[in-house]
C-alpha cells in the first residue's frame, strides 16, 4: 500500500515539476498580465560557487526598477535550498527548505542570447504564488514576481533574500554581486554578539511560552604569531511569547514555578528501577516482558535501558528504550545501538506489547483521545542509532481494549505525521510531511509538497481541517485555546500559523 503511494506520488510530483515549466507561460486560466521592460545585468554575478553569465543563459538574472530578479527555474532552487509545488488552483508555492540538496552534476542552463541595456519584455505575475506559504499580494508589491521566457522571477530584495529565502547577499564595486545559501558573505565585527535563532524551550504553560534566542561571538587570539579567529557562545536572551498579545517580551530569565502545559501533552515519570535485565532479557516485576534472544542482535547484549510511564484514561503507557554494547563493546552517544517498545498496562498490572508500534521508534508524546483512548505519537524512527535516523514520523491511537489505528493511514497522501498538541477542547494539531525516502535510513531528509503538506487541526468527532501550508520548523508550540506558534529557523522568527503573521519582538 506504502509503495503505490509512493509510486502514485511521484509521477504526480513528475507532473507537477513539468506543470511549473510550461502552465507558467500560459496564464490564461488568470487575468492578462501587464507587460513591464527588464534588462539583463551587465556586472557579474556569483550563486554560491557558480559564476554565472546572463547572456549565454536559458533564463538569465534580469533587472527591473533597479533591482536584479532571480529564476526560480528547478536548477536554481535546488541550488539555493527552495522547493516548490504548482497547480492551476492554488497556483505556485515556494518554500525556504534546507533539506533540498542540490544536485553535484547540474545539467547547463545556457542556450540563451541575451545583449545588455537592452530592453526585454517581461509580465507581472497574474498567477497565485505563495511564498512560505503566505499569498503574496503581487499586485501591490513595489518590485513584483515577474514572469520571463515562462519561468517566474523573484526580486532580490532584502524580504525575499533575508526574510524569506535565508540567503546572503553582498555587492562591490568592480567585482559584481555575490548569492549565497549556505555561508555568511558578511564579516563579522570583533566582540559583537551575532544571533544564531530562535529556540522554543521544552516548557510551555497555560498562557505563554519561552523563547530563548542564543548569539555568537567572534574573537581573535595569536597562534605562533598568526591570527587566529574563533566563536564563543554568548549569554541567550530570553523571550515571553504572550498567547493574548501575540508578542515577544524580553525577559531576564525563564520562571519554572508555573505549572506546566506542554502543549496538552501527559508528562511521563521515569519508572526504570521497577524493571530489570538478565541476560538479553527484560523483566517487569516477575513479568518477562522482551526476550531479546529471539532478535537477530548479532553479537550485542544490553548495556543498559530507560524506561518513561505516562498515565492517561485508565492506560499506564510504557516507553522502553534499551541501549546495547556490540559485542563487549561500549559505543558512545549518540552512536550507540538501540531500539525502542511500547507497552501497556489496561489495568490488571501485566504488561501488553503494542505490536504495531514500529520497534524503531521513539515515543515522543502521549496526548488524552476524550477519556477513552490515547495517541501515541512519534517525532522520528531509529534505525541502529541516533545518527542513522531519518523524520517519519507516526500517532497511533490505542484503546483501552488494545485496538489500534494508526493516522497515517487514514489520508491519501499521507506518510509522516507528527502529533504537535492539544488544546483545552481536546483538538489534537498535527503536521503531515510526505517523505518518498522514509525507507532510506542513511537519510535524514525527504521530499516535502509545499502544497499538500502542512499543519492541520484533527477535531475530537474525526474531522480535518487545513491550518496552514508546510514550512520548515522543527519546533511548535500550541496553546490551550489552540493557537500554533512555529520557530521559523530559515528567518529567525516566530509565526502564529492561524494568520501567518510574524510576532512583534518588544
Amino acid at each position: 500500500m506504502v509503495n503505490n503511494k509512493i509510486n502514485k506520488r511521484i509521477m504526480v510530483t513528475s507532473i507537477l515539476l513539468i506543470m511549473l515549466f510550461v502552465a507558467m507561460s500560459t496564464s490564461n486560466t488568470y487575468a492578462s498580465s501587464h507587460q513591464v521592460s527588464v534588462t539583463i545585468p551587465n556586472f557579474q554575478v556569483k550563486v554560491n560557487e557558480n559564476w554565472v553569465d546572463s547572456h549565454y543563459e536559458k533564463y538569465p538574472l534580469v533587472v527591473y526598477k533597479g533591482i536584479t530578479y532571480f529564476p526560480l527555474t528547478w536548477h536554481w532552487c535546488s541550488e539555493l535550498g527552495l522547493n516548490y509545488s504548482y497547480t492551476q488552483k492554488d497556483g505556485l508555492y515556494i518554500i525556504s527548505d534546507h533539506m533540498v540538496i542540490g544536485e553535484e552534476d547540474k545539467p547547463s542552463s545556457q542556450g540563451g542570447h541575451f545583449i545588455s541595456n537592452h530592453d526585454y519584455s517581461a509580465e507581472i505575475a497574474s498567477y497565485p504564488v505563495h511564498i512560505n506559504g503566505k499569498l503574496i499580494d503581487n499586485k501591490s508589491e513595489e518590485y513584483p514576481l515577474l514572469n520571463f521566457n515562462g519561468i517566474t522571477y523573484v526580486p532580490l530584495t532584502w524580504q525575499y533574500v533575508k526574510n524569506e529565502f535565508a540567503w546572503d547577499m553582498l555587492w562591490e564595486n568592480g567585482k559584481g554581486l555575490e548569492i549565497s545559501s549556505n555561508v555568511s558573505l558578511q564579516p563579522y565585527e570583533i566582540g559583537v554578539p551575532v544571533t544564531s535563532g530562535y529556540f522554543l524551550k521544552p516548557e510551555t504553560y497555560e498562557n505563554y511560552a519561552i523563547i530563548q534566542r542564543n548569539a555568537d561571538i567572534v574573537t581573535t587570539s595569536l597562534n605562533e604569531g598568526d591570527t587566529q579567529y574563533n566563536i564563543e557562545h554568548a549569554m541567550p536572551t530570553y523571550y515571553k511569547l504572550n498567547y493574548s498579545e501575540n508578542r515577544l517580551k524580553k525577559i531576564d530569565a525563564p520562571n519554572d514555578l508555573d505549572s506546566s502545559y506542554q502543549s496538552g501533552a501527559v508528562l511521563p515519570s521515569d519508572v526504570s528501577d521497577e524493571f530489570k535485565a538478565e541476560d538479553n532479557q527484560l523483566y517487569y516485576q516477575s513479568q518477562m516482558i522482551l526476550n531479546l534472544e529471539d532478535q537477530k542482535l548479532e553479537g550485542k547484549t544490553i548495556q543498559y535501558f530507560a524506561v518513561n510511564q505516562y498515565s492517561c484514561n485508565g492506560l499506564k503507557v510504557y516507553s522502553i528504550t534499551v541501549y546495547f554494547e556490540n559485542k563487549g563493546k561500549i559505543v558512545p552517544p549518540p552512536y550507540t545501538p538501540q531500539s525502542s517498545y511500547v507497552f501497556i498496562d489496561t489495568g490488571d498490572g501485566n504488561l501488553n506489547k503494542v505490536e504495531t508500534w514500529t520497534e524503531g521508534r521513539v515515543l515522543s508524546n502521549v496526548f488524552p483521545k476524550g477519556d477513552e483512548a490515547v495517541y501515541l505519537c512519534s517525532d522520528y524512527r531509529y534505525f541502529g542509532s541516533a545518527r542513522m535516523s531519518n523524520g517519519q514520523g507516526m500517532v497511533l491511537l490505542i484503546h483501552a481494549d488494545m485496538t489500534t489505528q494508526c493516522l497515517n493511514d487514514q489520508w491519501d497522501d499521507w506518510n509522516s505525521v507528527k502529533g504537535l498538541g492539544l488544546d483545552e477542547k481536546g483538538n489534537l494539531y498535527i503536521e503531515n510531511i510526505w517523505y518518498p525516502e522514509f525507507d532510506i535510513p542513511s537519510e535524514n531528509k525527504g521530499r516535502v509538497s509545499p502544497i499538500n503538506d502542512g499543519f492541520f487541526k484533527l477535531s475530537t468527532q474525526g474531522s480535518l481541517t487545513k491550518i496552514y501550508p508546510y514550512i520548515q520548523t522543527d519546533e511548535i508550540a500550541v496553546s490551550p485555546l489552540g493557537d500554533l506558534y512555529a520557530v521559523a529557523g530559515w528567518r529567525d522568527a516566530i509565526i502564529h500559523l492561524q494568520t501567518g503573521s510574524v510576532l512583534t519582538l518588544d
